[in-house]
């Protein structure tokens, strides 16, 4: 890895400043690193392990030890009504024969600490002693996790995220070589790069070596396998960096007796994003499944060893870097992602968490080899690194959301956090201008004096003119925001009589508000980043995480930013105004109710509607609920008049009388005209719905 760093400041044998390990706590997890070490246990094998390590906590400290099956958490309880942090340590071992000379050496055959997960759980152990002496003014999990070495165990002990509500989780990992006791990470962006093991599994017919003719041998589509997977990995539409190393083969067996009938290849794939990794696999597969049925073969796959990528919060980053300062311990950070995967991803898909790195001053062996061993020199400064961790606020996420487009029926709202700029949705294109304006001032008040605050992304949440319409005049007065939609919004907005529709709605608005419908700007509508469902957006501080919504319109999507605990949902989900709550599904009724139960699963702390702002709290855990009775109300007055035999035509006057007359004409949101145009469009798509001829997005 490439690092900046600045050289690390000790004091003779011990660290400067702040690092006050005590000595005889120092002593323990030192002995206790050594036992650990000389009992290696393979992944998901580590009863001895985890054994030791409970006893250890029970006999030492006064914390609860929850025994979890494979793996356990010791807890420190400050009071229910305080946060929650975490800090995690992994502890099996791996296949390698252990070459030092020490007196600690594994006493297990071809069994070793080869990855320094004897030293992690050690210093997390040390900082078990640490708390509980002294305490602590929250809550505090320290989970000792399983099976980090074949990408399985964190997956499984992440379920302590939502058991005990926790906020923040944190962890070390040691290396050898690099620049001694210096804490190195990446905040802000992905530091371990995601994997997986692809087993394909081809299945021919055996014959006799004699009369290979009788046969079908995997051997020569396994070549080609072997020859075509390392170049599709190198072309050059990936962004990667992406790898494919090919690990093992097995054809046949040792004997000349036979043409084999089947054969295994064994490759990994790696790539820094998951995103990236998923569709590469895809590609393999679709290429391995080509060249069997080119050779009348049988092909399956199996997978293991599947790690995610493991990105880090800038927010919990920072205080890595902060507690490094004040302890007097060098801080780098990494230029790039390290190609070595590591599970502790699976616990930073859940909640801000960062981990860093530190290698010893001892022998350059890299991990894996047989010669390596953990430095002990790294318990005391990683230890106090989690101490000063656990003793700091918990990171609250600051954010504002100002209202951009103050046209009544446009919707666009900036959200501003402590290093970026989003606008979401970007309103009207004749009130463009107006917004520009709005936004423009409200990042110079964001900015340094003199300066303005970047804007990062446009996010749109789907491609109707009073979300989408704006987007090309915002997008030349801020060259540097990337505009963000579902690939369905793309297609859409690139279509020629969508462009003619979103015009003529917008010069129609503009009419009905006496405004001046301006330049047609639709030709310039663009999308720069095409997401989909699961795909996640990042800046330096933020992790923005897309969901289909699909129910307005089939190319709806809402963003969870995961810092705030906030979601940018689409229209699907409806809107608000007062203690009215709107249902807005045009599309499909069943999936604007399973857009809305996304909501109620997500439970966020800050919702921001379209059309109608910010709600937070009870108010936003109260919402999901409220919109899927009014959605419910809302299909069940088309639903019974046409059950009761009432026409199309009859139905849609009474929904525009009932809904647009006694409801949304007093907001000045829309015309009667404009409401009419959905109305015509959701009744029958409803009613069709019902009877199993429409079916949304399904």
């Amino acid at each position: 890895m490439s690092l900046r760093a600045q050289p690390v400041i000790r004091e003779g044998d011990r660290f400067a400043a702040g690092i006050v390990m005590k000595k005889e706590h120092l002593d323990l997890v030192v002995e206790l690193r050594h036992e650990l070490h000389a009992h290696p246990e393979l992944s998901s094998k580590e009863l001895w392990t985890r054994a030791r390590l409970q006893e250890f906590l029970t006999t030492h400290t006064g914390l609860e030890v929850i025994d979890c099956g494979p793996w356990f958490y010791a807890y420190y309880h400050a009071g229910d009504s305080r946060p929650t942090i975490a800090f995690r340590a992994d502890f099996d071992a791996l296949p390698v024969h252990d070459r030092i000379d020490k007196p600690y050496r594994s006493r297990f055959h071809g069994v070793a600490h080869k990855c320094g997960h004897d030293g992690h759980a050690a210093c997390l152990a040390g900082l078990c002693l640490e708390i509980d002496e002294s305490g602590a003014d929250k809550n505090i999990v320290f989970i000792f996790q399983h099976a980090e070495e074949i990408g399985e165990g964190a997956k499984a002990a992440s379920a302590v995220i939502a058991t005990r509500n926790v906020k923040e989780i944190y962890a070390f990992h040691n290396y050898a070589g690099g620049p001694p006791f210096v804490a190195v990470t990446r905040g802000g962006a992905i530091q371990n790069c995601a994997s997986t093991g692809m087993s394909i599994h081809l299945t021919g017919r055996l014959s006799h070596s004699s009369e290979p003719e009788h046969g079908i041998n995997p051997a020569f589509a396994i070549a080609e396998l072997v020859r075509k997977i390392p170049e599709l990995a190198a072309d050059s539409r990936w962004t990667g960096p992406l790898f494919a190393t090919i690990c093992n083969i097995e054809v046949g067996e040792d004997s000349f007796s036979f043409s084999p009938g089947e054969g295994v290849l064994r490759v990994n794939l790696r790539d820094e994003r998951d995103a990236e990794l998923s569709l590469f696999v895809d590609e393999v597969e679709k290429f391995a499944r080509e060249t069997a049925a080119a050779h009348g073969l049988d092909v399956r796959f199996k997978y293991r060893d599947s790690f995610p990528e493991t990105y880090n919060h800038r927010v919990t980053a920072d205080k890595i870097r902060r507690a490094c300062a004040e302890l007097g311990i060098a801080y780098a950070e990494m230029d790039e992602a390290v190609r070595g995967s590591e599970d502790f991803g699976w616990y930073t898909k859940l909640v801000p968490g960062s981990m860093f790195a530190m290698s010893g001053d001892g022998p350059a062996t890299p991990l894996h080899s047989e010669g390596f061993d953990f430095d002990d020199k790294l318990i005391e400064p990683v230890m106090s690194i989690f101490a000063n961790i656990a003793a700091a606020d918990i990171s609250e996420a600051k954010f504002e959301v100002k209202n951009v487009s103050l046209t009544p029926g446009g919707t666009a709202y900036l959200l501003i956090t402590p290093h970026s700029a989003f606008l979401c949705d970007t309103g009207y294109s004749f009130s463009a201008a107006d917004t520009v304006a709005n936004i423009d001032a409200a990042l110079r008040d964001a900015g340094a004096p003199g300066g303005r605050r970047k804007l990062d992304y446009l996010l749109l949440t789907h491609s109707h003119f009073d979300h989408a319409g704006g987007a090309p005049v915002i997008a030349r007065a801020f060259p540097e925001a990337k505009i963000v939609a579902s690939s369905h919004a793309a297609y859409v907005l690139a279509r020629p009589g969508a462009r003619k529709t979103i015009r003529e709605m917008d010069v129609a608005a503009a009419r009905f508000l006496g405004a001046d419908p301006g330049d047609d700007t639709t030709g310039e509508l663009r999308v720069d980043v095409v997401v989909n469902d699961g795909d996640v957006v990042r800046t330096e501080d933020e992790t923005i995480r897309v969901y289909d919504t699909p129910g307005h319109t089939n190319c709806s999507v809402s963003y969870y930013f995961e810092n705030e605990d906030l979601l940018v949902t689409s229209e699907s989900s409806g809107f608000k105004f007062g203690d009215v709550v709107w249902p807005a599904f045009l599309t499909s009724y069943r999936d604007a109710l399973d857009s809305t139960a996304l909501i109620e699963r997500l439970a966020p702390e800050h919702l921001l509607l379209p059309h109608a702002g910010l709600i937070s709290g009870d108010e936003a855990k109260a919402y999901p609920a409220a919109m899927r009775e009014e959605t419910k109300r809302k299909a069940d007055f088309v639903l019974s008049r046409h059950n009761a035999g009432m026409p199309s035509e009859k139905i849609e006057e009474e929904f525009i009388t009932a809904y647009f007359d006694g409801v949304i004409k007093a907001t000045g949101m829309q015309s009667r005209e404009s409401f009419a145009v959905n109305a015509h469009e959701l009744v029958p798509r409803l009613i069709a719905e019902q009877e199993g001829k429409w079916n949304g997005t399904r």
